[in-house]
């Protein structure tokens, strides 16, 4: 990412002094570098990004954010499905899991407020927005037509 943010300034500094045409030129590369940065970053190491087509690379990027919204999704409904209810108090219940899933999924779940967890238990909380959320995908996904 640090060459994409070079390129970037040395884009910025030549469309100040009216070299517009290789301004273009270096605009292009920063956010090709960046993308790639991107990609390399959420997709397996073996793969190798061969294009300089932007379009490719954020059809490319596209494709992941959608693969990881829908793993996020799919293991939420798991825990779900998977949960108990316990009962600290009268009248309360909370929904808990054991974590026998990918610790980043558990993280970016955790950020949207789905799940709460402690890096010393083995178990997770589901929060009451996601178990609303996981009901809705359960729905989702078990709804006849």
């Amino acid at each position: 990412m640090t060459h994409a943010q070079d390129e970037f300034g040395d884009a910025e500094e030549l469309r100040l002094r009216g070299r517009f045409y290789l301004a273009l030129f270096h605009f292009q590369q920063a956010t090709e570098k960046a993308l790639k940065a991107y990609l390399y970053s959420v997709v397996p190491s073996e793969e190798v990004f061969l294009t300089h087509s932007i379009y490719e690379l954020l059809q490319r990027a596209e494709e992941q954010s959608s693969r990881d919204e829908l793993i996020e999704e799919l293991t939420l409904l798991l825990i779900y499905l998977c949960s108990w209810g316990e009962h600290p108090l009268p009248g309360i219940t909370i929904r808990r899991a054991w974590k026998g899933y990918l610790f980043e999924v558990l993280d970016a779940l955790e950020e949207k407020g789905l799940i709460e967890q402690s890096r010393r238990a083995k178990s997770l909380t589901l929060t009451d927005a996601g178990v609303l959320r996981a009901q809705e995908i359960e729905e989702r996904y078990t709804r006849r037509s």
